[in-house]
């Protein structure tokens, strides 16, 4: 059962990496930060803040509009959609190894 505990803390810090991302935060101290502290809490505080505009840097013209969704390469779609499987993956993981007596 300890297994499965740390499994599912570790997929919810995924989520919540993930979710900094898409608000345009760091998802590696978002992460950290969820697991150490909590992914709950770190998960509504992310939720909870504003989300940031892309820096954009004015001597760079490569940010001076980024690719909406449809515009992205497949690579970029799948890499994401690679993480929201392994994310899930791991939930499913965490609830075998807690159901197990």
């Amino acid at each position: 059962m300890g297994m499965g505990i740390v499994v599912f803390w570790l997929a919810l810090a995924v989520i919540v990496g993930v979710a900094a991302n898409t608000r345009n935060r760091n998802p590696a101290l978002w992460f950290v930060g969820a697991v150490i502290f909590s992914p709950m809490l770190a998960g509504l505080l992310v939720l909870a803040l504003p989300a940031r505009e892309p820096d954009l840097s004015a001597h760079d013209s490569r940010f001076e509009r980024l690719p909406s969704w449809d515009q992205r390469s497949p690579m970029a779609k799948l890499g994401r959609a690679a993480v929201t499987v392994f994310a899930i993956g791991l939930l499913m993981l965490a609830a075998y190894a807690m159901s197990r007596p």
